[in-house]
């Protein structure tokens, strides 16, 4: 998608109403739509481990979700064709590209598309924050408890990998000031950043389970050098 949005920008300007322009469009508007729909995937695979858990197994879950995946955009952009085959073309707005023509179409493709799809993630996301806090309360006392700054980081790089960067761009749209387009460019370029992040977070033990494993390790030895000198 990065890909063809700089392609997009660059040649644009320079080919106009042409079958190029149009194509530019085309692969701008599938491969946005493809961020979008594989969002969604994440939202369900999401699902199917903290909430669903058991009965999981699909057959050939990786090819449906692929189908799904770079299928669905592609339906969405053939209807938007066939519906009128004039609707992409150049567009001279705050930023000239060649892209969807008509404002209608836009607001049914992307923000409705996005929509759908941010709104069932936000749901999903809802229900593991409540998950990971009810565990949490469940858990006996006695149990080393995740200290408050891991959850923390849990939930904003679940928000992250369900699409939260992007919805900033659709909140802020009717702004079209170039603040919005540096922040949401700047913001979304970090969602990789953003889960790496957690990844380390999540992989970093505390002080007190540190001291818990260090217990034990003494413990086994000390009952080791007491067996081998019976």
């Amino acid at each position: 998608m990065n890909t063809a949005f700089l392609l997009n920008v660059a040649i644009s300007p320079y080919t106009r109403e042409g079958v190029t322009c149009r194509f530019l469009a085309v692969i701008t508007h599938y491969y946005l739509l493809c961020c979008f729909c594989w969002m969604g995937i994440e939202g369900f695979q999401l699902y199917l481990l903290t909430i669903r858990i058991y009965n999981t197994y699909i057959k050939h879950f990786i090819l449906k979700l692929s189908l799904i995946g770079w299928g669905v955009p592609a339906m969405v952009v053939i209807v938007t064709s066939l519906i009128k085959s004039s609707v992409y073309g150049y567009t001279n707005n705050s930023l000239p590209q060649c892209w969807i023509k008509t404002q209608t179409h836009r607001y049914i493709t992307i923000s409705g598309f996005f929509g759908v799809i941010f709104l069932f993630n936000l749901i999903i996301l809802a229900v593991v924050c409540y998950k990971i806090f009810q565990i949490k309360s469940s858990a006996p006392q006695n149990e080393v408890q995740p200290t408050r700054w891991k959850e923390v980081c849990t939930i904003l790089a679940l928000s992250c990998l369900l699409g939260s960067t992007w919805a900033v761009v659709f909140i802020l749209e009717n702004l079209r000031e170039p603040f919005t387009l540096y922040f949401f460019s700047t913001l979304n370029s970090l969602q990789g950043f953003f889960i790496f992040l957690w990844f380390c977070a999540m992989n970093c033990p505390s002080k007190a389970k540190e001291t818990k494993q260090e217990g034990k390790v003494t413990l086994s030895a000390a009952v080791v050098t007491i067996s081998s000198s019976q």
